[in-house]
């Protein structure tokens, strides 16, 4: 692979090299751009398939220029160098709109920023290209179908709960439906949908605003996240009453989502009536074909045999080529569908901890039966599976 990294030269400014660095960004299909100060040079690194990475580097005289360059196109107070500032801003690449949202915080050697990637090209909102098994779409399609209930997505940030909900909406959208979704902020946009962002420095929360959905007549509401009581608490009585709800929670799997709502003080009886089912999700990045083959460990056999998965004949490792980024290309996602059955209703309306949980629904697939049968098929390595649903 061609190298691509663009060195800031010494002898021009840094402002006409932003634009550059942001393109290059883009077309390499990176989430994130770090732009991290040190004692006497600053570097930049970038985020692909979820793994940071070395981009460019410069002396430090280049980096408050840029900084700078950035804080302007964001609206941002340049002479404030103190508190950690938001922002954001849009370029045009190709003549397509590529959405950059910018946080700026005071450190050691100066100011470092964080610039999300929010580019709607990178995202292919088709399940079989998001990695996630029919079995478990078809469920996840079924929970949508339904004309009213809460669907929760659930899994640490940038695990891809926002683009399943946006792949669940895209389909929702040719049935008519009135959808409308708030968010923090609005990722990509969605013909047909209409999206709201949060800003809560005029108030506009999620709990304001799901409140002025309500009375927007919708018939399908996607909450970006549950953040506290008050929100949790409208959204589940908005299932309650006749709408479709799909929002996101942050916990470890599926089941962990249901005792979380819970500890916010949601009562149960109000869990058990609007939950419909919970999807957990990680991403994990996906072998290129010039994966090589290797015999599966008596200890790889045992993490198998007690996972309940097939013993595969032979496993697979990264190898690295030139269409490739060290043996990797793209990602995939694992995933978890937990359906609301009557067992499990009562264990909710009795308050059960998540361990009791877990044993009303002993045909349930788990994050890591999903990953090994993805190993097993050649998808991703063993390794990069571990490293997901390891708690």
């Amino acid at each position: 692979m061609a190298d691509r990294r663009v060195i800031v030269p010494e002898t021009k400014e840094t402002v006409y090299h932003l634009p550059t660095i942001l393109q290059n960004a883009t077309e390499l299909k990176a989430s994130d751009i770090h732009i991290e100060p040190g004692q006497t040079s600053f570097r930049i690194r970038i985020r692909i398939d979820g793994r940071m990475q070395i981009s460019d580097e410069g002396p430090m005289t280049e980096h408050a220029p840029l900084i700078n360059r950035l804080k302007i196109l964001c609206g941002m107070d340049i002479t404030e160098k103190r508190i950690p500032q938001d922002g954001g801003f849009t370029e045009h690449f190709d003549g397509h709109p590529v959405d950059f949202r910018v946080s700026v915080v005071p450190v050691a050697d100066g100011e470092k920023a964080a610039i999300r990637i929010l580019d709607d090209r990178a995202i292919d909102l088709d399940y079989q290209s998001l990695g996630i098994c029919k079995s478990h779409w078809e469920r996840l399609v079924h929970f949508i179908e339904a004309k009213y209930g809460l669907l929760v997505f659930t899994g640490p940030t940038g695990s891809g709960k926002t683009t399943t909900m946006y792949t669940l909406l895209k389909r929702l959208n040719r049935t008519h439906r009135h959808i409308i979704t708030l968010e923090d902020p609005v990722e990509y946009r969605l013909d047909g949908v209409n999206q709201i962002r949060v800003n809560e420095r005029v108030g506009l929360t999620f709990a304001s605003g799901l409140r002025a959905i309500l009375r927007q007549d919708p018939e399908v509401i996607m909450v970006g996240e549950i953040r506290d009581t008050q929100t949790a608490e409208i959204a589940v009585r908005a299932a309650i009453t006749g709408h479709l709800v799909l929002t996101t929670l942050h916990t470890n799997d599926s089941h962990a989502a249901v005792t979380r709502l819970m500890d916010m003080g949601i009562e149960p009886y109000l869990i058990a009536a609007s939950l419909s089912g919970v999807c957990s999700q990680r991403l994990v990045r996906k072998l290129c074909s010039c994966k090589t083959p290797r015999p599966v460990t008596p200890a790889e056999e045992a993490l198998f045999t007690g996972a309940q998965v097939e013993i595969p004949s032979q496993l697979y490792e990264k190898n690295g080529c030139e269409h490739c980024r060290g043996g990797f290309s793209g990602r995939t996602a694992l995933t978890e569908v937990l359906p609301v059955s009557e067992s499990l209703r009562d264990g909710i309306l009795a308050a059960e901890a998540t361990k009791k949980l877990k044993t009303r629904t002993p045909d349930f697939s788990t994050l890591l039966q999903d990953g090994l049968r993805k190993a097993a098929a050649g998808e991703t390595t063993l390794g990069e599976i571990v490293d997901a649903v390891r708690e």
